[in-house]
């Protein structure tokens, strides 16, 4: 490695240079859609192929251990969603409670294990792109209330009424394509375990049509 000669980012070869310092807050893919360890992210932390299987295996584990929580703890609710989004006509909610204690443990034990798999500098960053998605992405495990309305929108919102997401359900593979993203990079229908691919399929109601 020459980045003398080669420059900063080699477009011919698998790395590049960026001081340590900085990885933590660089903003490259750290986490796939799917949530799975992206190659970027390994690249830049020097993993090897086991240490990044590893890892990957370890994170996507918390992911489907928060899934299965939600599944388990969804509750039909008679508490609707209300923001600036809310519509007229009959509206179907859930209710998904606090998480945060019960994923705990699970968390706990990941940041253990990425530590012990990467060592303490290199963990120390992963952890940080992990809990960025605990916290953005996952809201921290936080309460919150689905509301389906009959025109196909889904709102959910945290408990106290700040909005966390807003889909219009038809549109969403046709907005993916329209956007021109690869395959890898197309988000999908992020409550599918909830409530089947862009919320066709909720407990207690009549199956969508396709």
């Amino acid at each position: 490695m020459a980045p003398e000669k080669e420059g900063v980012w080699p477009p011919d070869k698998p790395y590049f240079y960026l001081n340590k310092r900085r990885l933590a807050d660089a903003i490259f893919r750290h986490i796939t859609p799917d949530f799975h360890l992206a190659p970027e992210a390994a690249i830049a932390l020097g993993m090897t192929p086991g240490e990044a299987a590893a890892v990957d295996e370890a994170f996507h584990s918390v992911v489907e251990t928060f899934r299965a929580l939600e599944v388990e703890h969804l509750m039909p609710s008679t508490e609707h969603a209300s923001t600036r989004f809310s519509r007229e006509g009959r509206k179907t909610s859930y209710r998904l409670p606090a998480l945060k204690e019960l994923m705990e443990p699970t968390v706990e034990n990941f940041v253990a294990s990425t530590r012990a798999i990467l060592g303490d500098s290199r963990a120390e960053i992963f952890n940080h792109w992990a809990r960025l998605i605990f916290t953005d992405t996952f809201r921290d495990f936080a309460p919150r209330i689905f509301t389906f309305t009959d025109d196909e929108v889904l709102e959910v919102v945290e408990e106290g009424g700040k909005l966390s997401h807003y889909f219009e359900l038809r549109d969403l593979p046709r907005k993916y394509e329209e956007y021109g993203l690869p395959e890898d990079f197309r988000p999908r229908f992020p409550y599918r375990h909830l409530f089947g691919e862009n919320g066709q399929n909720r407990p207690g109601v009549q199956p969508l049509s396709e």
